[in-house]
């Protein structure tokens, strides 16, 4: 499962259950003790809503922990203090991963020749990289994806290049 997906299932899921703020941080800590009484009765306990939010943020960050993979996993063990802290990171770590396949799918999309394939085998390497680019969230529109598939069947076949720009206007 790519990480787009699999970040807005696990946010779907935490939404649920009514703990996406420990996510995006707007669920914060409470204190960890509370006063109670004035002057020289004033007396430091602990706090039970600090309590209820630590429980409830480390479920967050076992369950986000859980479903990452052996390869992701010890990179994040030092960044398990609080879900928010969590998520931040992965989200750090899978942006600059996401910009490089961004660059590597347009760079496939653009040098894809049609060649010996089959016009089904070409066609779906082709709206196979425009899937990819989705999952990564960067949904390409239909008439990009078939710029590119047009751009990539190669001299032999311009009327139909000029059949469909033709067509368009």
């Amino acid at each position: 499962m790519s990480a787009p997906v699999k970040s807005s299932t696990i946010a779907t899921a935490v939404s649920c259950v009514h703990l996406f703020g420990h996510l995006d941080g707007t669920i914060l800590a409470p204190p960890e003790k509370v006063t109670t009484g004035t002057g020289d009765a004033a007396k430091e306990s602990p706090n039970p809503n600090y309590d209820t939010w630590a429980i409830q943020d480390q479920a967050v960050v076992g369950g986000l922990l859980s479903s990452m993979t052996k390869e992701v996993l010890p990179q994040l063990i030092r960044c398990t203090n609080t879900t928010k802290e969590l998520w931040t990171t992965l989200h750090t770590m899978f942006s600059a991963q996401h910009r490089g396949n961004s660059i590597q799918i347009h760079t496939q999309l653009s040098t894809t020749m049609k060649g010996n394939m089959s016009a089904a085998e070409y066609y779906q390497k082709m709206t196979g990289f425009a899937d990819t680019m989705a999952n990564i969230g960067q949904c390409m529109g239909g008439e990009e994806v078939i710029g590119y598939i047009l751009a990539g069947l190669g001299p032999g076949h311009s009327d139909l290049f000029q059949y469909y720009y033709c067509s368009k206007q």
